[in-house]
């Protein structure tokens, strides 16, 4: 997503912050997270930089400009009260994000 100039990108671990006009990298985020799962879904809204590693139940909140780590949500709980958890099912994972 290209706002101010800036889009951002992800490979793997990292998240980046690249100058649309001069292809610069202007900053790198690199995530913890379990195992060696990717980043998998990045959403940028405002000064949030949202984030969902592949196979995971948590969404990521990172300052835009800072790259501060936020907040994480974890969205299972709120899944299983939805649709109604039953014996056996698979887990909820984060499948899109939309900002």
């Amino acid at each position: 997503q290209a706002e101010d100039g800036i889009v951002y990108a992800t490979c793997a671990r990292r998240v980046f912050a690249i100058n649309a006009l001069t292809a610069e990298i202007m900053r790198i985020l690199e995530l913890k997270g379990e195992g060696d799962r990717s980043v998998k879904y990045l959403a940028h809204s405002g000064v949030g930089l949202w984030t969902a590693f592949s196979d995971s139940t948590y969404v990521s909140l990172y300052h835009a400009e800072t790259f501060e780590h936020l907040q994480n949500i974890d969205i299972a709980a709120d899944v299983a009260k939805t649709i109604g958890a039953r014996e056996g099912s698979k887990p909820a994972y984060v499948s899109a994000l939309l900002a």
